[in-house]
C-alpha cells in the first residue's frame, strides 16, 4: 500500500510547466528580444549619424584648406615680371563676390618657370548643380609672358582644356545669402560691401574670410557643419605700407 502515494508523487513531478508559466516565459523572452533589437537599432543610427557628421567635417575642412592654400599664394602678375606694362595695375584678385572668387596664385611655380595659375572657386546657386563648390586651376597659355603679361585662354577647344583642371570640392554648400562663402576685408578689418567687388575694392583686399557651411546629403546627417577661416593675403604688408605712405 505504500507504493501508491510514492508513484503519484513521482508522476506529479513529471507533469512539466503549466500554460501560465509558458506564457510568462514567452512574454519575458519577447521583452528581452525587443530591448535587444531596439538597442542594436539605436547603435546603428548613432553610428550612421556619426559617420555622416564625420564626412561633413572632413569635406568642409579639406575644402577650406584647399582654398586657403591658393589664397595664401595670391600674387599679382607684375610681382613676377620685371617688365609688364599691360598688367601693372591688375590686382591679384581678378573677380570677387560672395560665392565666387578668381585670382592669380603662385602655385607650383618655383622660380617663375611656369607662370602663375589662374584659380577660381565658385558655388552654384541654382540648377541641378546647386550647392556644389568647384575649383578650376588653369595654367597660362605660355610660360613666356607677352607685353601684357601671362595670357589664359577662354575657349572650349582641347588645347585650352588641357591646361585647365576642374574638381568638385564639396556638395551641399549653403547659398541662402545669410552668410556668404567669401567675405573680403580691407586693411582696417572692415568688410568690403557689394555683390561683386569693383577693381578699386579688389585692390584694397587684405584678407579673405571663408565661411563654408556644408549640409550632409545622407538621411542620417543632422544640421550644418561650418568651418570659418580668415586668410591674410601675401601682399597685405605691402598694401599696409602703401596706404600709410599715401595718408
Amino acid at each position: 500500500m505504500s507504493r501508491g502515494p510514492r508513484r503519484s508523487a513521482a508522476l506529479r513531478g513529471e507533469e512539466g510547466v503549466t500554460l501560465v508559466e509558458l506564457m510568462v516565459s514567452i512574454f519575458v523572452a519577447s521583452l528581452v528580444m525587443a530591448a535587444t533589437v531596439t538597442l542594436i537599432a539605436g547603435v546603428g543610427r548613432t553610428s550612421a549619424r556619426n559617420e555622416a557628421r564625420l564626412d561633413q567635417v572632413n569635406t568642409a575642412r579639406n575644402s577650406v584648406e584647399v582654398m586657403a592654400r591658393s589664397l595664401r599664394s595670391a600674387v599679382r602678375q607684375s610681382q613676377l615680371l620685371s617688365s609688364c606694362a599691360g598688367c601693372t595695375a591688375e590686382p591679384a584678385v581678378v573677380s570677387a563676390s560672395g560665392y565666387s572668387v578668381v585670382l592669380y596664385s603662385n602655385l607650383d611655380n618655383t622660380g617663375n618657370n611656369a607662370g602663375p595659375r589662374k584659380v577660381s572657386y565658385a558655388v552654384a546657386t541654382s540648377g541641378t548643380t546647386a550647392g556644389q563648390l568647384t575649383e578650376v586651376v588653369q595654367r597660362p597659355d605660355s610660360a613666356t609672358p607677352g607685353a601684357g603679361g601671362y595670357q589664359f585662354c577662354t575657349t572650349a577647344d582641347s588645347a585650352c582644356a588641357a591646361r585647365r583642371s576642374t574638381r568638385l570640392l564639396a556638395s551641399g554648400v549653403r547659398t541662402d545669402g545669410t552668410v556668404p562663402l567669401f567675405s573680403y576685408l580691407d586693411a582696417a578689418g572692415a568688410a568690403l560691401a557689394g555683390s561683386t567687388l569693383s577693381s578699386t575694392q579688389r585692390e584694397a583686399i587684405v584678407a579673405v574670410e571663408l565661411s563654408l557651411r556644408v549640409v550632409g546629403t545622407s538621411p542620417s546627417a543632422r544640421g550644418d557643419t561650418t568651418f570659418i577661416q580668415r586668410v591674410l593675403l601675401p601682399n597685405a604688408q605691402a598694401l599696409f605700407v602703401q596706404q600709410q605712405e599715401g595718408s
